[in-house]
């Protein structure tokens, strides 16, 4: 039985997703996050230990009691001085091993890559696990992901008692991306079109899938590489095709000249610099077998093929309508002018507010002395938390259910202290009664609900 796990890089796009896991596993009493920022999840089984996978005498301290380690901490599309992107991937990695061993924890799930094969031409036609992996000379992440598995290979030859399975995806997609290449692509996606340069088939795989594929490895007390991918990669051209998107095919010249952009607002601390050997990725066509994940792990994906992984992504993405993050500006300001809730006092949140599917978003929510505060965005760490669906939500506003209702049928999923169920069924209340109110007030609240319930998200 798994009783105490610890994970880094916890507050990633992955990092997320497996704590989510963690969380509702019931063999599981205590969760370590290491990482530099605070996750994004709450819980009472889960502590937060700000940590450098680069000092290992912390990690070794950190490790201790613990029955196994995910390793998920690793620099994907940053551009940093070659040295500091080495200690943290290469370097850090093989602290968090050593480490691990040290305090004598069994089992360790480690992130790879399909990268570490190389985004070479001569693989052979379906890349499996026995697939001699390649270094990648102009191509820094996936000439570190090829690095720790040859660490790895000697590692386990001196260290048999430790587990270690290596989980190999491709791009990572969700509804939630871990970079700025992957947000790029985002808002392309919401505006209906599919940027890509190429006409070579895209290799991509749901972050649910690959939480769930890890989660079955530390069940599993698994060995050994796994590739996780999504089945039948196809053509950007017939990709756009089914999904009845737009394709936008992005000249080499202009995708270079984006990357200078963006290298130019990170200098401005307006987003994350991006190594530019990602925008020279290309022209080689891949296909990767999952057969060894779904026979030995018992790997079922969600999103079987990378069509399926696209429409996830478009059922779940909050896209570009904004009448709800309107709603929530307009709430905001009627609480700054009205007066403070008589009798209120102290702090309820931060309350990270999760609406999910097309028109949703991330919501932060502060009570302070009977004032509400709303503002788009994730705390972190939330003191409490509210997932629901967009939909339920216009529904709640209009009065055509209740929140004990949605949460007592499973609609609503609250999480850490009670701020969450305070705030949201108190903010409904609120709603209720200034658009019931006779003059200008609650004329101005029935045409902000009228204009947030118009006709669906698009």
């Amino acid at each position: 039985m798994t009783r105490r796990v610890a994970v880094t890089g916890g507050s990633g796009q992955l990092g997320t997703q497996v704590l989510r896991r963690l969380i509702d596993d019931r063999e599981v009493e205590r969760i370590l996050d290491l990482d530099r920022l605070p996750p994004l999840l709450v819980s009472g089984k889960l502590e937060y230990r700000e940590s450098d996978i680069r000092d290992r005498d912390g990690l070794r301290e950190a490790f201790k009691g613990c029955d196994a380690v995910f390793h998920l901490a690793f620099a994907v599309t940053s551009k940093l001085p070659p040295e500091v992107f080495d200690a943290i991937n290469v370097g850090g990695s093989e602290n968090v091993f050593r480490a691990a061993a040290a305090a004598d924890v069994s089992q360790i799930v480690y992130c790879s890559s399909t990268a570490a094969y190389g985004v070479v031409t001569d693989l052979g036609h379906t890349i499996d696990e026995s697939t001699p992996l390649r270094c990648q000379e102009d191509f820094p992440y996936a000439k570190a992901k090829y690095r720790v598995e040859k660490f790895l290979d000697d590692f386990e030859r001196e260290n048999p008692q430790v587990r270690i399975a290596r989980l190999r995806p491709p791009v990572l997609f969700g509804r939630d991306f871990g970079n700025p290449l992957g947000k790029t692509l985002a808002r392309s996606l919401a505006l209906g079109w599919l940027p890509l340069s190429g006409d070579d088939p895209l290799n991509v795989v749901w972050d649910q899938d690959v939480a769930d594929a890890a989660l079955l490895a530390l069940r599993r007390q698994a060995r050994g590489a796994f590739n996780l991918c999504a089945e039948e990669p196809l053509a950007p051209a017939e990709l756009a095709r089914v999904l009845g998107l737009r394709r936008q095919r992005i000249p080499k010249p202009l995708l270079w000249l984006s990357m200078a952009v963006m290298s130019g607002l990170a200098r401005l601390g307006l987003t994350e610099a991006v190594d530019p050997a990602w925008s020279r990725q290309g022209g080689v066509a891949m296909t990767f077998s999952s057969a060894r994940a779904r026979s030995e792990l018992g790997w079922e994906p969600s999103c079987p093929t990378v069509a399926d992984v696209f429409r996830r992504y478009l059922e779940v993405a909050p896209g570009r309508d904004r009448r709800v993050a309107s709603f929530f500006r307009f709430l905001d300001r009627a609480a700054r002018l009205g007066p403070p809730r008589p009798g209120a006092s102290g702090t309820l949140g931060p309350v990270h507010l999760c609406l999910t599917g097309p028109g949703g978003g991330d919501f932060i929510l502060i009570a302070e002395d009977g004032r509400l505060r709303i503002r788009e965005g994730v705390p972190r760490p939330p003191k409490s938390a509210a997932t629901l669906s967009v939909a339920l939500w216009r529904d709640l506003v209009l009065g055509k259910t209740r929140f004990p209702t949605a949460q007592m049928t499973g609609k609503v999923r609250l999480e850490g202290d009670p701020s969450a169920g305070f705030l949201v069924p108190g903010i409904l209340t609120r709603i209720r009664q200034e658009s019931s109110a006779k003059g200008f007030a609650g004329r101005l609240m029935r045409s902000q609900i009228r204009r947030l319930t118009k006709g669906e998200a698009r």
